[in-house]
């Protein structure tokens, strides 16, 4: 579920210019405008965070952490492919490049249930 989520939200901002050149001017800028949608990112990022934070039930993982490093990994791809063709090897604008980038975000949503799962049969 929250790999498709990732994934999701890494093929939207990827293919939508206007949502990236926002993401980019909230960067840079802080306005009456900017602060509405940072607001809204924080209350939808949230609530997404709730939610695994619910499935989890691990006290010790550290859901928030975890998906802030990780949409921000996403928002940081997205726009570094802008002014660079290749990031640690990938290259950002192919369709192969894409792929291992959603691949990387299934990796380590695999892993990161895992860690859950043998964290929470360590516990019974």
């Amino acid at each position: 579920l929250t790999a498709n989520l990732l994934i999701g939200q890494y093929q939207h901002l990827d293919s939508n210019f206007e949502l990236r050149e926002l993401l980019r001017w909230q960067l840079i800028e802080k306005n009456q405008l900017t602060e509405v949608v940072d607001n809204l990112r924080e209350e939808n990022g949230m609530k997404f965070s709730d939610t695994i934070t619910k499935i989890v039930n691990q006290p010790g993982i550290d859901i928030n952490a975890i998906s802030s490093i990780i949409t921000s990994g996403i928002y940081y791809l997205v726009l570094r492919s802008y002014t660079t063709e290749v990031y640690n090897g990938i290259e950002l604008n192919t369709e192969s490049g894409k792929q291992r980038i959603i691949q990387g975000i299934k990796l380590l949503n695999e892993a990161i249930f895992k860690l859950v799962s043998e964290t929470s049969n360590n516990k019974t």
